[in-house]
């Protein structure tokens, strides 16, 4: 539209218009040229808030990891003393067979909640390792 106004001005011999058809398309080009650096800056931003989003993200993830492998120690050690006292009441000889029953019982549970949270330590453990640089050695 600009253009066939330019070319119209100069064919009409209307040079007043000229002026303002410049001022016009000097003002589009303004403006496209501050709406191109609005849409940097825009971009630039969105970056910094998804590296910051990340490391935060990333940051959680390891305290995570770290509070699940704390936990699971400290449950796995009090379910060994029970799992050993359990096993010292089953040699006491004195216990009555539905006594001995319900320590085995309790010592097989023990047992298969200790195996639960070992797989969980284990799971914490393996990816608290992926934090830890690796060291390979190349030929």
């Amino acid at each position: 539209s600009a253009k066939i106004s330019y070319s119209m001005g100069l064919l009409a011999g209307n040079y007043w218009s000229l002026d303002s058809i410049g001022e016009l398309t000097l003002a589009c080009r303004i403006q496209q040229g501050m709406d191109a650096k609005m849409s940097e800056q825009r971009i630039a931003y969105a970056n910094a808030l998804l590296v910051e989003a990340t490391k935060e993200a990333e940051d959680e993830s390891k305290l995570y990891r770290h509070y699940l492998a704390n936990v699971s120690h400290e449950l796995r050690t009090p379910l060994n003393s029970i799992i050993a006292f359990n096993k010292l009441l089953l040699e006491d000889t004195t216990l009555g067979e539905a006594h001995a029953d319900y320590v085995r019982s309790a010592e097989t549970s023990a047992e298969a909640m200790l195996a639960i949270i070992s797989q969980i330590l284990d799971y914490a453990k393996l990816e608290s390792a992926e934090d830890l640089p690796v060291e390979v050695e190349c030929e």
